[in-house]
């Protein structure tokens, strides 16, 4: 099985799963989103605005 690790720290989060899985660090506060279909992505926590 394939490790999911956190795109910020390389903490193991999970194993590999089919479909999408998101995932919060709570080692360095990264949001791990995966999506079975789509490219890895990895974001860090910040405050969304939306821009006027």
């Amino acid at each position: 099985m394939t490790e999911i690790r956190c795109g910020g720290c390389g903490k193991k989060l999970a194993l590999k799963l089919e479909g999408r899985l998101e995932i919060y660090c709570p080692r360095c506060k990264r949001y791990n989103i995966l999506d079975s279909n789509k490219e890895y992505q990895s974001h860090r926590l910040v405050a969304l605005e939306r821009n006027k």
